[in-house]
């Protein structure tokens, strides 16, 4: 069943329907399999189908500017301020925080560096990186992609999050090192649309949500604006 809801993702919902958005920050198959678990949980507390579907970073600008049913979505930090831009409302996030590092096999000098799609944090912080010594930067389809190309020495290091270091190493038995120091970032949030109700909101934001590995959704209010407000202001300084 939850295989046809998501061959329905790309239609219109009835509505009564809900629809769950996810950027795909890994392999569709990794991010299918997480937004299929969420998605369970939210079909309990909202008492409805709800349905998926995956967009990517590129995508993004044009979702917040969509006027259509119910929907919720889960944002990297790069996006929060163009979310609450555009009228969407963060209900939760992420528990634990997150963080970007540079990663390589071994240590050595960085002269390709590969990051996640070019909208994503992690490439447009990688100045913090290696502001000098990189001769090019390569914006890649997403963290599995960009750690894979380290591996097969397509480039010397990626920029991701150890979350994604750790889910690889997990999968393949292959070990990434981390270069240099972590940058903590706030964590990724799920936002809804101006037509999701205030009784449909408050049945998503009734207790915590497994998301998946070791990440779990917190009402937003426990973890707050401030720090996403620092990070538009890194990214304006860019």
């Amino acid at each position: 069943m939850k295989n046809l809801v998501f061959a329905l993702a790309y239609l219109i919902l009835p509505a009564s329907a809900v629809e769950l958005i996810q950027v795909k920050n890994q392999t569709d198959q990794v991010v299918s399999r997480q937004v299929i678990a969420v998605s369970d949980q939210l079909g309990e507390r909202l008492g409805t189908e709800v349905g998926i579907r995956l967009v990517s970073f590129a995508q993004v600008a044009d979702l917040l500017t969509e006027t259509r049913d119910p929907a919720l979505v889960t944002l990297p930090p790069v996006f929060f301020a163009a979310a609450i831009e555009a009228g969407w409302a963060p209900l939760m996030g992420y528990q634990p925080d997150i963080a970007l590092g540079l990663y390589q096999l071994e240590e050595g000098p960085v002269e390709r560096l590969g990051t996640p799609p070019a909208e994503s944090l992690a490439a447009r912080l990688s100045q913090a990186v290696y502001p000098d010594e990189v001769d090019e930067r390569l914006p890649l389809r997403d963290h599995t992609s960009c750690i894979r190309a380290v591996i097969t020495a397509r480039v010397d290091g990626c920029v991701t999050a150890p979350f994604f270091v750790k889910q690889y190493l997990d999968r393949f038995g292959i070990t990434l090192n981390l270069v240099g120091e972590l940058y903590p970032l706030p964590p990724p949030v799920l936002f809804a649309n101006a037509t999701v109700t205030t009784a449909q909101r408050a049945a998503v934001t009734a207790s915590t949500i497994e998301a998946g590995g070791r990440f779990t959704y917190v009402n937003f209010d426990l973890i707050g604006r401030n720090r996403y407000d620092a990070v538009a202001s890194l990214l304006s300084a860019k």
